[in-house]
């Protein structure tokens, strides 16, 4: 088996390490760009006559979808229709080069064209397989559809996340596409690529987003089997030294003194230090404590607030909109905001792989940008390229 093709760029921890994407929408793809800004080759692969649906998303910027713009940038795209047997073949060609391959179909899916990871673990006993779905590939929920909200709820997360009517606060993010499956991916295809330094051969994983959310409710659960009542839920906003306060200004800020050290300051710097000892007294006392906090938070802006809490060490922070993360100075030190000019003016519209962040941007592919340069490098002429191009086995796009 030849080895793995290396990425042109040679840049970053993982240059060297091909994948391949027939992942689609928001976990497998977010997974996918996390590897390739870290310098992994990655090549998405999709029928063209079914292609990722996040290409098609509202809004756009310029002419594509900006959900499949922050999900999939430093990628190569190849367009083709796998369910035919010369498809099959260039797909089998890619594999025996490939390190990884991700996909996020529903179990058994693929292998109605035998490209399972049984029948691809034949052509690349090397080869690290992610299937990253809602349920995992076992299990009586494993063929049912889902989404983060469905996720969130089985989880317990959702469950435990509750207004003071006691119903269930749905948050605005995708926690379970992100930390649940994205991120668990990236994880688990890192700990396979060092096994496979070790034992020299591949993989199957599993990743199932609702798997990924039970270390969420792990602290939660260890507290309750040692007793503490669920209706107390100290980081849910029980507490008043853990808690969120409207300012002067109609904006937030986020008080969180849970350690004893944090919450005497707190009280020092706003002169009552009679509330040290009342820090975690129960019941009434949390209430007090919260409606006197908001009157006192009601005196002064959040950047006033801000201001003068910055040398005080009390775990004291403004709540952004999104509108002001690129104001922040230290957000913006940390360079991670992907920014595209749109209008002339320049905006963010993504993030950028933490810890090893690319040295240079990248946009998102269009349909099969690279459909040309990458079957060059499985070794095919041009006219056996020409062949495939009128026989609609693959699709180009303009400039490649």
């Amino acid at each position: 088996m030849k080895e793995a093709v290396q990425d042109s760029r040679g840049k970053g921890p993982l240059a060297g390490v091909r994948v391949l994407e027939l992942a689609r929408l928001y976990p497998g793809p977010l997974a996918g760009m996390i590897l390739a800004g870290w310098g992994a080759e990655v090549i998405k692969v999709e029928d063209p006559d079914h292609p990722d649906p996040m290409r098609f998303y509202p809004p756009y910027l310029g002419e594509m979808s900006a959900g499949f713009l922050a999900v999939n940038r430093h990628k190569k795209s190849l367009a083709v229709r796998f369910h035919t047997p010369a498809g099959r073949s260039l797909l089998q060609k890619l594999v025996a080069q490939a390190d990884v391959l991700i996909e996020s179909f529903r179990p058994g899916f693929l292998a109605r064209w035998g490209l399972d990871y049984q029948s691809l673990r034949q052509v690349n006993p090397r080869l690290i397989y992610a299937s990253v779905t809602g349920y995992g590939q076992k299990g009586p929920y494993a063929q049912r559809a889902g989404h983060d909200l469905n996720y969130i709820a089985l989880s317990g997360i959702l469950g435990d996340n509750r207004d003071g009517a006691g119903r269930p606060v749905i948050p605005g993010i995708q926690i379970g596409d992100v930390a649940g499956g994205a991120y668990l991916t990236v994880m688990a295809v890192l700990a396979a690529l060092v096994e496979r330094q070790r034992t020299g051969q591949g993989r199957w994983l599993d990743v199932a987003m609702l798997d990924g959310l039970l270390p969420f409710t792990g602290l939660h659960l260890a507290h309750r089997a040692a007793g503490l009542e669920a209706h107390l839920r100290p980081l849910s906003g029980s507490l008043a030294c853990y808690n969120v306060y409207r300012c002067k200004d109609g904006k937030f800020v986020a008080l969180a003194a849970l350690e004893t050290k944090f919450w005497q300051q707190f009280c020092q710097l706003i002169e009552h230090p009679e509330w040290i000892d009342r820090q975690f007294e129960p019941g009434q006392t949390q209430t007090t404590l919260k409606q006197n906090l908001q009157k006192i938070f009601q005196q002064k802006t959040r950047e006033a607030w801000v201001a003068l809490a910055a040398d005080a060490d009390v775990c004291l922070t403004p709540v952004l909109d999104l509108d002001e993360l690129g104001e922040d100075p230290h957000l913006g030190e940390r360079g991670l905001f992907y920014q595209q000019m749109v209008e002339g003016n320049p905006l963010l519209v993504g993030t950028r792989p933490p810890v090893f962040p690319p040295e240079e941007d990248a946009q998102a592919p269009a349909l099969g940008e690279h459909s040309r340069s990458i079957l060059h490098s499985l070794g095919l002429g041009e006219k056996e390229i020409q062949k495939l191009l009128q026989e609609g086995t693959i699709v180009q796009a303009a400039g490649d």
